[in-house]
């Protein structure tokens, strides 16, 4: 297996992966019935500016990209929310419930802030931790950087897990998916396998290099 920094390379199949891992994985993505290739053009859009930011690495196994992990400025987001809104306008809800998680968690995404964003494994390779080692990858980045706080926002008990085993996690805030309202309707209100969707915050000093 070899890990490399993300390239444009590397756009068109990591979009395809993370693709189909939302679609597949994403307790929310059941909900808002988003369309495949409108969430394809997402990610391709967003991997474009991943690339620019060169905080995100790859796993590749001969021929085939295993995973991806995006990391980016906390102060810099990839897309905005009205270029997310013209390529898939399904995924507001998502979007609006991320705004006010960060806004309840503002101090903790200033300019020495690392974000962990998207990440995926493709399920030929399940199970041997390439995420995880992705993301130990990414925060290596950003501390050779001068990054010394990462932050990633949770939305499935796996994903806290892999933060959890990884740093030494607080959570800076959180909202509960049956108490979030989009537009008059608590449109997750039914999802059973998790409970909330959380910010997790640690500081890199109290993390062993």
């Amino acid at each position: 297996m070899i890990i490399k920094q993300l390239g444009a390379q590397h756009i068109s199949k990591a979009s395809i992966l993370l693709t189909h891992s939302f679609i597949k994985n994403e307790p929310m993505a059941a909900f808002l019935r988003i369309p495949e290739d409108a969430f394809y053009r997402y990610c391709y859009l967003t991997l474009v500016k991943a690339v620019e930011q060169q905080m995100s690495f790859v796993a590749i196994e001969g021929e085939h990209l295993a995973a991806v992990v995006l990391g980016r400025k906390a102060t810099v987001p990839f897309l905005n929310k009205e270029e997310i809104k013209k390529v898939c306008p399904e995924l507001d809800p998502i979007i609006t419930l991320f705004e006010e998680i960060e806004k309840k968690a503002t101090s903790c995404l200033g300019p020495d802030t690392l974000v962990l964003d998207m990440g995926a494994s493709h399920s030929d390779f399940t199970g041997q931790g390439l995420v995880q080692q992705l993301e130990k990858r990414v925060v290596e980045q950003g501390q050779s950087q001068g990054y010394n706080k990462v932050a990633m926002i949770c939305t499935n008990e796996a994903s806290k897990h892999i933060f959890r085993k990884l740093f030494p996690a607080t959570v800076a805030s959180g909202i509960s998916y049956k108490e979030f309202v989009y537009q008059g309707q608590a449109v997750f209100s039914e999802i059973e396998q998790d409970t909330s969707c959380e910010l997790l915050f640690a500081k890199l000093d109290d993390v062993q290099k």
